[in-house]
């Protein structure tokens, strides 16, 4: 994979809502791409991508926080949530 080819599957995935994916690609491309994206990207790139890879760990960390909050502490809660 390229860095722009990185680069538009990440931006693809980020704008598509695919939180989960973006960040599964930030992790195990990231590393790598990085110091590739430095010299081929101008600044304001290189920071609009390291910005969406942090976007996409936040989003999937507020994601699982919601979720947790959603999942009922006991039967009584439960019921309460229906």
């Amino acid at each position: 994979m390229t860095p722009r080819e990185f680069v538009d599957q990440l931006t693809l995935l980020c704008t598509t809502g695919r939180d989960e994916e973006a960040l599964a690609l930030s992790e195990r491309m990231g590393p790598v791409m990085t110091e590739k994206l430095a010299r081929e990207l101008s600044r304001e790139e290189f920071w609009a991508v390291l910005a969406m890879m942090e976007g996409a760990q936040l989003a999937v960390d507020l994601l699982e926080a919601a979720d947790e909050q959603q999942r009922p502490t006991s039967v009584g809660h439960a019921v309460a949530l229906e």
